[in-house]
C-alpha cells in the first residue's frame, strides 16, 4: 500500500477507541507513522499549523453529533485550520466517517479555502461497524485495508509524491546506517563524534579551529550530501511503479508553467540571501560593465527590430556569481569572479518567420542562454556574455541577492565558460 512512510499523516477522530482504533492498526500493521487529534480540544493542537503533511484520515462530526451539518463543517474546517499550514502542498483528505451525506458540503466549503485537498475520498466507517452494538466486524482491520487500497487507486498519479518523499525517507535512513557501521571500532560515542569533525574539516578543505560550533556543524552535515544523492538514486532505480499509476500522459504544457517549474529546478529563491556565495544573481540599476545588446542579438541585427525599444526597455541587467565554490569553502576567495548578462523577457526571445519561431538571441559560443524561466510573475531566458567575464575584490562588494542558480546550472556555466577560456585556436593558410 503507497502510503506516506515519513510521518506525514494525520488522524482526526473524537473516538479514539470506539472508532479509530481499527483504522489506526491498519496502519501500525503496515509501519504507517502518523499524528492523532481528538478535534475536541484546541490546546491538543500544534502551536504553529503543519507543513508537508500528505494524507489525512478525517472524521467530519467532531463532538457535534446531532447538530446542524453548516456546525458541524464549521468545526472540521477550525480544525483543520489549526492543523495544515496554507503553504503545505498538495494532499489527500480521506472522510474516516458514518455520515456520508456531510461529504459533499465538506468538498464545497473547503473549495474556498487555502488548505483545500487535491482529493477527498470516502472510506466509510460505518461499513465495518458491527450493526446495533458499538465495536467492529472481526475482519475489520482487513477489509479497511484493502479498501483503502482501493480508495488510494483513485489518487493515480498524486502517488508519485508519495513514492519519491518515501524513496528520500529510505534513502537518508541507509546513509545514517551506513555511515554509522564504521563506527564499530569506537568505544563511545562523544569519540564517535570528533568523526564530524573531521568531515566538516574534509567538505571545508582547511582546519576549523576557532570557527564557531553553527559552521562546524553545517560543513559536517553538507558532507552527507554526495552520499545522500547516490543512495537516492540507486533505490529510485531499483523501485517499482505504483499499480495505482496506470499511465502518464503526454501533453503539451503551457509555457508559463514550464518556466515556473524550470525555476525550481534551475533557481533558489530567497529573500534572506544577504551573503556571496557561487551561483548569486544579482541585478544592475545600470549596464555598469559594458555589455552590449546589440551583441547578443541574433546577427547583431537589434537596430532593424521592430520591437527594440520595448526589448530594451524590459531587459534585466545581471551579475552572476561564478566563483568556485572550494574557494568560499575552504576561505581562499580574493576576489568575485563574476560573470555579467541579461535577463531577456521571454515575449521577445522569437520572432515568427512564416510557420516557424527563430531565437532572436544570438548562438555563438561565447553566449550561454538558459531555459525560459519565470522571475517576478514574468517569463525570461538568462542570458550571459563569456567576453565580459570580470572580477572585482571581495571587500568592496556590498550587493544583495534574492535569487540563485543551483549548483547544477551553475556548474554547467562554469564548464562552458572554462572551455571558452581554454579553446586553443590554430593557424592555417
Amino acid at each position: 500500500m503507497n502510503i506516506p512512510e515519513n510521518g506525514r499523516v494525520i488522524v482526526i477522530d473524537d473516538k479514539l477507541e470506539d472508532e479509530a482504533l481499527p483504522l489506526i492498526n491498519v496502519l501500525s500493521k503496515n509501519c504507517v507513522p502518523f499524528t492523532y487529534f481528538s478535534g475536541l480540544n484546541h490546546k491538543e493542537l500544534p502551536e504553529k499549523p503543519l507543513i508537508n503533511t500528505r494524507l489525512v484520515f478525517l472524521d467530519i462530526v467532531l463532538g457535534t453529533e446531532g447538530q446542524p451539518v453548516k456546525n458541524k463543517i464549521s468545526k472540521v474546517i477550525s480544525i483543520l485550520t489549526k492543523i495544515i499550514n496554507p503553504s503545505n502542498g498538495p494532499y489527500i483528505i480521506i472522510a474516516w466517517t458514518k455520515h456520508t451525506e456531510d461529504i459533499d458540503p465538506l468538498k464545497k466549503a473547503l473549495g474556498k479555502k487555502r488548505i483545500s485537498p487535491v482529493f477527498l475520498l470516502d472510506l466509510e466507517k460505518n461499513v465495518y461497524m458491527k450493526t446495533g452494538e458499538s465495536g467492529f466486524l472481526d475482519n475489520a482491520i482487513e477489509l479497511i485495508e484493502e479498501k483503502l487500497k482501493e480508495k488510494l487507486k483513485q489518487a493515480g498519479a498524486f502517488h508519485l509524491f508519495f513514492l519519491w518523499e518515501n524513496l528520500v525517507h529510505k534513502s537518508a535512513g541507509d546513509v545514517v546506517r551506513d555511515f554509522s557501521s564504521v563506527y564499530e571500532p569506537i568505544s563511545t560515542w562523544n569519540d564517535k563524534l570528533k568523526i564530524f569533525h573531521k568531515l566538516a574539516e574534509a567538505y571545508a578543505g582547511r582546519k576549523l579551529s576557532g570557527v564557531s560550533l553553527d559552521e562546524l556543524i553545517k560543513n559536517s552535515l553538507l558532507g552527507f550530501n554526495g552520499l545522500f544523492i547516490d543512495s537516492l538514486e540507486n533505490e529510485v532505480r531499483s523501485t517499482k511503479c505504483p499499480e495505482s499509476i496506470q499511465e502518464i500522459k503526454e501533453g503539451k504544457l503551457d509555457k508559463k508553467l514550464i518556466a515556473k517549474i524550470n525555476s525550481k529546478f534551475l533557481l533558489i529563491r530567497n529573500e534572506k540571501i544577504d551573503y556571496c556565495q557561487p551561483g548569486n544573481i544579482y541585478e544592475l540599476r545600470s549596464n555598469k560593465y559594458g555589455l552590449k545588446m546589440k551583441e547578443l542579438f541574433r546577427n547583431n541585427d537589434i537596430d532593424n527590430y521592430r520591437n527594440k525599444e520595448e526589448l530594451l526597455k524590459k531587459t534585466k541587467y545581471i551579475l552572476l556569481e561564478i566563483s568556485p565554490a572550494c574557494d568560499y569553502a575552504q576561505n581562499k576567495l580574493r576576489s568575485n569572479r563574476l560573470l555579467p548578462g541579461v535577463m531577456w523577457p521571454e515575449e521577445f526571445s522569437y520572432e515568427k518567420k512564416g510557420s516557424k519561431e527563430e531565437l532572436l538571441i544570438k548562438a555563438a559560443e561565447y553566449i550561454c542562454t538558459t531555459p525560459v524561466i519565470s522571475f517576478k510573475n514574468n517569463e525570461y531566458r538568462l542570458v550571459f556574455d563569456f567576453r565580459y567575464f570580470t572580477a572585482s575584490p571581495i571587500k568592496s562588494s556590498s550587493r544583495k541577492s534574492t535569487i540563485r542558480v543551483r549548483h547544477q546550472l551553475l556548474v554547467d556555466i562554469q564548464n562552458k565558460l572554462s572551455n571558452h577560456i581554454a579553446r586553443p585556436g590554430f593557424l592555417s593558410l
